[in-house]
C-alpha cells in the first residue's frame, strides 16, 4: 500500500493596486515606449516568472538565505531541479473566463534629468502604459512539499515572505521607486493537500482559481495550515515611513488667519490625454470637462480661446495629482546641495556621489527610497487658466504672436507616503538623516515642484509626519 505523504501546498489570495501599475515583457507593435504586457488574447497579466522574481527578491531583502530547492543561481548545473516554488500567471480577478473587462490604462509621461542642470535633459522624453491603481488581480502559489528535506524550509520562506507582503505590501513592475507598481496581499488562504489527493490537483477541467475555491469549501476533507512566523528567524530589513501633504491654495497669516498670495503647481500631464474642446469629457471621471477644474472671474465665460497649451496630469477620476517621480526629483536635488555644502573639496565629490546613489539607485544597486504619488485628499481641486506672451528680448515686448494658454492647480490638498529601507539600522539612520535635511527645507516652503518655479508656481505648503516603523509580522490564520 502506497504511503500516504504531502504533496502540495497551495496559496490563494488576491493582489490589489494602491497605485498605478507598469509590468512589460511582451514584444508588440506599440506607440507607447513601455506598453503594458498582455497574453495572447489581450488581456493583461502579470506573470508568474515576475511574481517568482519578486518573491526570491523579498526573501533575500528580508536577510534570508534562499535555497537552491527555490532558486538556483549555478546556471552551470546540471542536475538543477525545478523550484519548490511556482507562482501561476496573474490575471484580473475574474478576467481569465472572460466576465471581467479590461479597464481603460492610461499614459504618464517622463523625462530624463540632466544631472548637471537639475532641468530635462533634450531628446530624452518618453511614455508609459499604466493600469489605473485599484485593479485587483488573483494570485496563486503552489509550493512542492514531497521532499521532507526541503518541505520545511521552502514552506517557512514562503510563508515570510506572504506574511510581509501581507503586512507591508510589495513592489510589482516598473518605477516602483516613484510610485507605480504598489500592491498589497489581501485575503491571503493556504490549502495543504497530501498524495491522496493528487487527483484533485491539477485540475485542468477548470481555471486554477476556482478549483482552489471548490477545494477550500470542503476543509473537513483537507489540511488547511495556519500561515505564521513559527520555524523562520526574524527578518533584518527596517523601515521607517513618512505621510507627506503638500497644500496648494492661499497662503495665512498663522496669527490672525488673514490670507495672502496664491501657491499652486503645474506638472503636464500626457499629450494623448489632452482634452480637446469645452464639450468633450476626456478626463478619467464620466462626465468631466476640463473647465470643470477652474474658478473664473465673476461674470465671465470660459470659452475655447482658453484651452490651455498643457493641461495638468491626472488619474483614473479626472483628478490631479502629484507624480512620485515629480517628488523624488526635487528630494534628490536638495539633498545633493545640502551634501555640496558640507564637502568643500573637489576631492570629496566623489563621495557626494556615492551617498546620492546608495539613496536614490543607480544602475549598479537599486534604491531603498519609494516615493508615491500624491493624490488628492480634500473636496476638490480648482485651477486657473492663465494667457501669457513670450517677451522679445531685444524689444521688452511681446515675441511676435507668441501666445500660449497655460493652467495652475490652486486649490487642494494631495498626499503620498514614502518608505526608506535598507537590511543595515545604521545606514538607514544616515539615510534617514539626508531625507530629513531635505524635509526641513520644503516644511519652510523652500522645495518647489513642477514647472514655472521661478515665476508664479510650484511653492506648496509641505507637512511631514513620520508614520510606522516596520514591526516583526505576526501569524494569519485563515477566515
Amino acid at each position: 500500500m502506497t504511503q500516504d505523504k504531502a504533496y502540495r501546498i497551495i496559496y490563494s489570495g488576491i493582489l490589489k493596486q494602491v497605485s498605478d501599475m507598469s509590468t512589460g515583457g511582451t514584444d508588440i507593435s506599440s506607440s507607447v515606449d513601455m506598453p503594458c504586457a498582455r497574453d495572447g488574447q489581450g488581456r493583461f497579466i502579470i506573470r508568474g516568472t515576475t511574481l517568482a522574481g519578486i518573491m526570491v527578491a523579498t526573501a533575500k531583502a528580508l536577510g534570508y538565505k534562499v535555497p537552491k530547492s527555490i532558486s538556483n543561481d549555478d546556471f552551470g548545473d546540471k542536475s538543477k531541479q525545478p523550484s519548490n516554488w511556482k507562482p501561476f500567471n496573474s490575471y484580473i480577478v475574474g478576467s481569465q473566463n472572460g466576465q471581467v473587462e479590461q479597464p481603460q490604462t492610461l499614459l504618464r509621461q517622463y523625462v530624463k534629468i540632466d544631472d548637471a542642470t537639475g532641468a530635462a535633459e533634450n531628446s530624452a522624453l518618453f511614455d508609459m502604459e499604466v493600469i489605473p491603481r485599484g485593479t485587483s488581480w488573483q494570485f496563486m502559489l503552489e509550493l512542492d512539499t514531497q521532499f521532507a528535506d526541503s518541505n520545511s524550509e521552502a514552506e517557512n520562506l514562503a510563508n515570510a515572505v506572504l506574511l510581509h507582503w501581507q503586512q507591508h505590501g510589495l513592489f510589482i513592475g516598473r518605477r516602483a521607486v516613484a510610485g507605480t507598481g504598489w500592491f498589497k496581499l489581501e485575503k491571503l488562504h493556504a490549502l495543504r493537500l497530501r498524495t491522496k489527493d493528487v487527483c484533485l490537483w491539477p485540475d485542468n477541467s477548470d481555471i486554477p482559481a476556482n478549483v482552489f475555491k471548490q477545494l477550500y469549501k470542503d476543509a473537513s476533507k483537507h489540511y488547511i495550515p495556519k500561515i505564521s512566523q513559527s520555524g523562520r528567524p526574524s527578518p533584518s530589513l527596517h523601515r521607517v515611513s513618512y505621510q507627506v501633504t503638500l497644500s496648494a491654495g492661499p497662503n495665512k497669516d498663522l496669527e490672525t488667519g488673514e490670507e495672502w498670495g496664491l501657491d499652486g503647481f503645474f506638472i503636464g500631464g500626457h499629450g494623448a490625454e489632452q482634452p480637446l474642446s469645452l464639450e468633450e469629457p476626456r478626463l478619467g471621471a464620466a462626465e468631466a470637462k476640463w473647465q470643470d477644474f477652474f474658478q473664473v472671474p465673476p461674470g465671465y465665460t470660459l470659452d475655447p480661446q482658453d484651452t490651455p497649451d498643457n493641461f495638468f496630469v491626472y488619474n483614473e477620476q479626472g483628478q490631479p495629482f502629484i507624480p512620485g517621480s515629480s517628488i523624488r526629483g526635487v528630494l534628490r536635488h536638495q539633498i545633493q546641495r545640502n551634501l555640496n555644502s558640507e564637502y568643500r573639496e573637489p576631492s570629496e565629490n566623489s563621495e557626494i556621489q556615492k551617498q546620492l546613489e546608495a539613496l536614490f539607485g543607480s544602475t549598479e544597486q537599486s534604491s531603498g527610497l519609494y516615493i508615491g504619488d500624491a493624490q488628492l485628499s480634500s473636496d476638490k481641486a480648482s485651477g486657473i487658466v492663465m494667457h501669457n506672451h513670450a517677451e522679445d528680448e531685444f524689444t521688452a515686448g511681446v515675441f511676435e504672436s507668441a501666445k500660449f494658454v497655460r493652467c495652475s492647480v490652486v486649490e487642494g490638498e494631495f498626499t503620498c507616503h514614502i518608505h526608506l529601507e535598507n537590511q543595515s539600522k545604521a545606514k538607514l539612520m544616515e539615510q534617514q538623516a539626508l531625507l530629513e535635511g531635505a524635509f526641513a527645507y520644503a516644511k519652510q516652503g523652500f522645495l518647489p515642484i513642477g514647472g514655472k518655479q521661478w515665476v508664479d508656481s510650484g511653492w506648496l505648503r509641505l507637512q511631514v509626519e513620520q508614520t510606522v516603523s516596520l514591526q516583526d509580522e505576526q501569524g494569519v490564520g485563515h477566515d
